[in-house]
């Protein structure tokens, strides 16, 4: 089957979002520089997902932790970024679908 075939086969879980837990925050802004405080980053997280929403837009909420984002990073030759975070997300997304 070609893969632009397969793909059309495939469902559509939407938006991967990678979603990042309080209890984490400490060690984010150690591996992160440019992550803004917690509660800024959940308003703007709430307003991306809120804004998808209305859109009609399925978004999937994908909780990423430190430790294995950094590992991941390594492994693909990635900076920690907010979008490797968001390749990451999706790449665990894909996982899931497989699965």
């Amino acid at each position: 089957m070609n893969e632009a075939k397969r793909e059309s086969q495939m469902p559509d879980m939407g938006i991967a979002v990678a979603w990042l837990e309080r209890e984490d925050w400490p060690e984010w802004e150690k591996i992160d520089r440019d992550i803004p405080p917690y509660e800024r980053w959940k308003e703007k997280i709430d307003a991306a997902t809120a804004a998808a929403t209305s859109k009609h837009q399925a978004w999937v909420k994908v909780i990423v932790r430190p430790g294995p984002f950094v590992a991941w990073c390594s492994q693909n030759g990635r900076q920690v970024s907010s979008q490797a975070r968001a390749e990451y997300a999706a790449s665990l997304m894909m996982l899931r679908q497989a699965h």
